[in-house]
């Protein structure tokens, strides 16, 4: 039976969905674990965090360690949950044998942040780079572009972009004597604490404890910007390999550090192989179909002897006095108007010098922007002035005019000039493709210059350094109002998100950055804890999105 609820209980099956979860707990004890919903997972996971049905903890703990293993594939959001009450499960229980110590060895790859980053450097650094470390330490996101999606091995690309990070911290320590890690640290640290089961139906003691002291590796933005430059070269290095036809912009390195990566990412670039050739099936043979060029000819010369005598009869001005049908003579057509001519693209002309690779669209580009309404011109001067990337909801539209119909229009004019499209919706953010971005840039003009926002320090930097737009929308209303849950689904559901998931996310960012949650996720309505509205305030002002008080 069908089921979706957040924060499920009892109380929210009805008989038939009951007598489905308890069949499938059933089966799933017994050792067969039969495709469910979501929520009859997080209703098991909540009851065995409880002890319900098991006599000892570490018997509770495997058999949440099997729910995971079985369900994670088929529902990825159980990494988010289910690795940090686990964790959450051997301090709550205290825990502590060959079991327990084997799977933290194990799942820690699953962290995110900088507590990733921390795990990761704790085990010596180096080999493969978990997804949660480089995705906080890398500002691009190589999966966006064309280059990436139509790679034939999107695994030894991911390795080689990937290795590009271990090969430039070795780089500093042959070089300097240290890790890049610890040559560009930040003396910024903060403390991580946990609320156990946080974001679960739990009705034990609370319980709270700390994680780590760890370092805030983006804090000045230095560690990461190498990171992702050494990134995108290996990403150039990889399309030259291939011969693709542009690379990427703005890749600025130190020559010795270029030079390193290009010698030591030789063997793995040696592997790629250019894309397939799209083929394009032939053109079914058309039937042949033989004249008779003889009879053709008689036919000819009877129609005009038809028309001539016709012609005789019927003086001009006088209508046939025929009883047979008449045939007017024939009226000359009048001669087709030849197609206008499609006007001619223009377009700066390009700078006396273009380095390699850039501006290689500037031309398609330009026949795109031609073909396009003002009002899709206007939406991608607006992407460009906020950086190429904004949510949806910020954008300034036309009266009865979507967002989707723009970037379709945007998308049809690119895709037989491109083969590609220039516009891409993510979660509720509207993302202009990095391969096209310069040519855009330069065939638009110069952006409208950033309004300042003051610069914020200590935890909350850190915290509004991780919060999406859309958590930020969410702390906009809740400084304005309290929101029940309802409210809370409407309002997250039309940016293409769930309620429950962002609330989850924003809470986990405040606990790893500030030791605390900002919104009670068990209130009806929620309300903004007010111990933190002026720092949130602070937050939301540095954001852009409310004024101080």
């Amino acid at each position: 039976m069908p089921l979706l609820a957040y924060w499920v209980t009892y109380a929210s099956l009805d008989r038939a969905q009951t007598d489905w979860y308890l069949f499938w707990r059933a089966r799933f004890r017994a050792g067969e674990p039969l495709p469910t919903d979501l929520s009859y997972i997080f209703l098991h996971v909540y009851e065995t965090l409880h002890g319900v049905g098991f006599n000892r903890p570490e018997a509770a703990f495997a058999h949440l360690q099997r729910l995971w293993r079985s369900y994670r594939v088929d529902h990825p959001q159980l990494d988010h949950h289910l690795v940090d009450w686990l964790a959450d499960f051997i301090r709550y229980y205290d825990l502590d044998d060959e079991v327990t110590r084997a799977w933290l060895d194990e799942a820690w790859v699953h962290a995110h942040g900088d507590l990733a980053v921390h795990y990761w450097l704790e085990r010596g650094g180096g080999g493969e780079v978990p997804e949660g470390v480089f995705q906080h330490l890398i500002s691009y996101r190589p999966e966006q572009n064309k280059f990436y999606r139509d790679a034939e091995d999107k695994a030894a690309l991911d390795t080689l972009l990937r290795r590009a990070v271990v090969l430039t911290d070795s780089f500093y320590r042959e070089t300097t004597g240290e890790s890049v890690f610890e040559r560009l640290k930040t003396k910024a640290t903060h403390t991580v604490e946990r609320r156990a089961f946080s974001g679960a139906v739990f009705e034990g003691p609370d319980f709270q404890y700390t994680v780590a002291t760890i370092r805030q590796y983006r804090q000045d933005g230095r560690l990461s910007k190498l990171l992702t430059q050494a990134v995108r070269h290996a990403e150039n290095l990889a399309r030259k390999q291939v011969g693709f036809r542009s690379l990427l912009r703005d890749v600025k390195l130190p020559a010795n550090l270029a030079a390193y990566l290009d010698v030591h990412l030789a063997p793995a670039l040696a592997t790629l192989q250019p894309p397939s050739p799209v083929q394009t099936p032939p053109a079914p043979e058309r039937p042949r179909v033989q004249l008779d060029l003889g009879r053709l000819a008689t036919l000819q010369q009877e129609s005009e002897q038809v028309r001539g005598r016709l012609l005789e009869e019927t003086e001009p001005g006088e209508a046939s006095t025929d009883l047979e049908p008449s045939i007017s003579p024939a009226v000359p057509a009048t001669p087709a108007l030849p197609a206008a001519p499609l006007a001619a693209v223009h377009r700066p002309p390009l700078p006396a010098q273009v380095a390699e690779g850039e501006l290689t669209e500037v031309d398609s580009i330009a026949e795109v922007l031609a073909g396009i309404t003002d009002a899709a011109r206007d939406l991608l001067r607006q992407l460009r002035n906020q950086g190429w990337e904004a949510p949806e909801g910020d954008l300034r539209l036309p009266p009865g005019v979507f967002t989707s119909t723009l970037v379709d229009e945007v998308n049809e004019a690119a895709q037989p000039r491109l083969g590609d499209v220039l516009l891409q919706q993510q979660d509720g953010r509207l993302v202009a493709v990095d391969d096209y971005r310069n040519e855009l840039a330069f065939l638009l003009g110069t952006p409208e210059p950033a309004a300042l926002t003051p610069p914020l320090d200590g935890p909350w930097g850190a915290l509004a350094g991780l919060l999406s737009p859309l958590h930020l929308e969410v702390l906009a209303q809740l400084l304005q109002t309290d929101l029940t849950l309802g409210e809370l689904e409407v309002f997250t559901t039309a940016r293409h998100a769930l309620g429950s998931a962002v609330l989850e996310d924003l809470n986990s960012h405040a606990l790893d950055t500030v030791g605390d949650i900002l919104v009670d996720p068990y209130g009806d309505p929620l309300t903004l804890e007010d111990a933190y509205r002026d720092d949130v305030r602070r937050v939301l002002h540095a954001s852009g999105l409310v004024h101080p008080e």
